[in-house]
């Protein structure tokens, strides 16, 4: 039972009592990208190695199980090419270059699920279990979704150029570019943050989770950016140390992009309010 229950202070919590008591230390309200970046600096030193295991894990078992499916598809590929004779060879080889994409992107979209949570993990409090890598199966039609989304809307941005070019020449395209500026801006701060919303509310739908992630960057685009400019800045310097140094650079990495998750929901007033144009985050389910 937690303390509360049992009547005593600093009484040993049960985990899911424990999960429910954790509360990050930087609110919505007040937070810097120097604050947010000190404490995953901290989180991230006595886990530093633990996490950079992870990665490797990460690596891995991505080429390993890729190679696997990739073997598969080819076996699959052949079948389809004999069956189907002469000029099968055309379609058996599109059939394995389309199942191989969808088959590495499921797996570095489970995968990166799980180095996510291994992440909350770590700001938690909590030891790297390199298994978490593997436990986010689950969510995968999150993922999927997510991906859908953002083809369609590159369907869409493709499509509002090739209009623009057909009606004004040329130069439709250079001004149909204009419009993956914002577009790549908000594409680059909302994935990120809805990796780590599927994780930290796996309770929640796919739309539920936008329109949470919506709500949450409102008023802090530019903290956002900051923020996953410190990560990307961070690799950077990694990869100057022989490349050896972007393994424990990307474990600071994604603990940045899990603790600015967990930063800007954390605001009790945010979470509750009910003011008009204004979605509360606990409304959104």
């Amino acid at each position: 039972m937690c303390g509360t229950c049992v009547g005593a202070e600093g009484a040993t919590l049960c985990p899911p009592c424990a999960a429910q008591s954790f509360t990050f230390p930087i609110t919505r309200s007040e937070w810097s990208v120097s604050w947010l970046f000190s404490v995953c600096l901290d989180a991230f030193k006595p886990q530093w190695l633990m996490l950079s295991v992870a990665f490797v894990v990460f690596i891995v078992s991505y080429y390993v199980l890729a190679i696997l499916a990739g073997g598969v598809g080819a076996l699959i590929g052949a079948g389809i090419g004999q069956a189907l004779g002469e000029g099968g060879e055309v379609l058996s080889a599109a059939f394995v270059v389309l199942l191989m994409t969808s088959v590495a992107l499921i797996i570095s979209a489970v995968l990166a699920l799980g180095f996510n949570r291994i992440c909350l993990d770590v700001l938690q409090g909590k030891a790297v279990s390199i298994g978490t890598l593997f436990s986010q199966v689950g969510n995968l039609h999150l993922v999927v979704k997510a991906w859908g989304a953002l083809m369609l809307l590159y369907g869409l941005a493709g499509g509002a150029i090739a209009a623009l070019t057909a009606l004004v020449g040329e130069s439709g395209v250079a001004i149909g570019s204009l419009l993956f500026i914002p577009f790549g801006i908000a594409l680059g701060i909302v994935m990120p943050l809805l990796m780590a919303g599927f994780v930290v509310h796996p309770e929640l739908g796919f739309i539920a989770h936008v329109r949470r992630t919506a709500a949450m960057v409102r008023g802090q685009i530019l903290k956002c950016i900051g923020t996953l400019l410190m990560g990307g800045l961070a690799i950077m310097l990694g990869a100057l140390l022989c490349g050896i140094g972007t393994v424990p650079a990307y474990g600071l990495t994604m603990l940045l992009v899990v603790g600015l998750y967990l930063t800007l929901e954390n605001d009790p007033a945010f979470n509750t309010s009910h003011t008009p144009g204004i979605t509360g985050l606990d409304t959104i389910r």
